[in-house]
């Protein structure tokens, strides 16, 4: 609905000095009070309103919400039905498992290499030692050259094999707790993604409305619940050409549909700088001075925003103007005048005429 509005003045009229002389009217001004007012429609908001929303697909196993309950953080608001969330945190807690207890020294990779490890170490001690009785026996040239040299390369290659392996073992104890890190992380994803399976309320809240229904099935980014956790207020939508003219603080005169023949009054306390192309209008807050009425949110709204107040104007009728600013005195000249506020029956006058002044219809 294209919310279009229009300025309205509203003048209260005790009596107008119009006389009609055969085919000729004539009228003089007069002083009347008068307002102007913007008219905008809208409807009662509340702030930080929230769609729940399911995360995976399935069906809806338990929704313990109604419309108007009253929700607290981290309370459930429903929850979804299947079997691979439950199958796959269940594999990926067998994998973690499994690689926390190879992180384990005692594990058969790591206590192989560790095996090994004290084979080389042994295989070290005793090529040193025969390394040395070797060098002994070489001074006293018991043995030869070749002997002793066969005898370094043995200790040389044994104590290269002990350090491959404890390289080995340190980097397949790195590689197992990286396996490790891996699968713990993956389970931590399937607890996340069988949160996503039980939703629960953001913040403390009002249930407004709720979409689904227990046993439906349900696609990711389905719409379940509406909440709401803010003040409630009116939210009003103004016509273009109007917003100018509308500032905070303004007064309003209000009509809300759940509430049939009642008006109440407001006061305009936001403005909004972007303009709705989705309404065509700009749009504005406004609140109740009665914090005892209770609204309901979504209900309609109708409001006449008083923008302006002159106690006491010089009004004439609208039809007496010629083309826009001039009116017709009853010597037959026109007169250019000084306009204000007007709508399809009055017009402000604001310099140009006084109440002497008699002016006639232009034929």
């Amino acid at each position: 609905m294209k919310l279009y509005i229009k300025a309205i003045l509203f003048i209260a009229v005790v009596g107008l000095n119009l006389t009609s002389c055969k085919k000729e009217e004539k009228t003089s001004p007069i002083m009347k009070h008068i307002e102007e007012a913007v008219f905008a429609n809208g409807a009662v908001t509340q702030r930080n309103e929230y769609i729940a929303s399911a995360n995976a697909e399935g069906f809806i196993n338990d929704i313990p919400i109604t419309e108007g309950k009253i929700v607290h953080t981290g309370d459930l608001l429903f929850t979804i039905k299947s079997d691979a969330p439950e199958n796959q945190l269940r594999e990926s807690q067998i994998v973690y498992n499994d690689d926390a207890r190879n992180t384990s020294p005692s594990a058969p990779q790591l206590s192989q290499i560790h095996i090994q490890i004290g084979y080389a170490r042994e295989k070290v001690d005793f090529d040193k030692k025969n390394l040395d009785r070797y060098k002994a026996l070489r001074a006293t040239n018991a043995v030869s050259e070749v002997d002793l040299e066969e005898k370094e390369i043995s200790y040389k290659n044994s104590l290269s094999n002990l350090k491959a392996l404890e390289k080995s073992y340190r980097q397949t104890a790195d590689q197992l707790r990286l396996n490790a890190r891996k699968s713990k992380s993956q389970v931590m994803d399937q607890l996340i993604n069988k949160g996503y399976f039980s939703i629960k309320a953001d913040k403390n809240g009002t249930v407004l409305n709720v979409f689904k229904k227990k046993g439906e099935l349900v696609k990711k980014g389905d719409q379940i619940a509406q909440i709401a956790s803010g003040e409630t207020y009116l939210k009003l939508y103004v016509a273009e050409e109007d917003i100018e003219k509308i500032r905070c603080g303004q007064q309003a005169k209000v009509q809300i549909n759940t509430y049939p023949g009642k008006t109440w009054d407001a006061t305009v306390t936001r403005i909004l700088p972007a303009f709705d192309d989705s309404q065509q209008s700009f749009v504005i807050e406004a609140k109740l001075n009665d914090n005892n009425v209770h609204l309901f949110s979504g209900s309609q709204v109708q409001a006449n925003i008083v923008v302006s107040r002159n106690k006491y104007t010089l009004v004439i009728p609208s039809s007496y103007l010629v083309k826009e600013t001039y009116v017709m005195l009853q010597n037959g000249t026109q007169r250019q005048i000084v306009v204000g506020n007007k709508n399809r029956e009055w017009t402000e006058v604001l310099s140009g005429l006084n109440k002497k002044d008699v002016i006639v219809m232009a034929k």
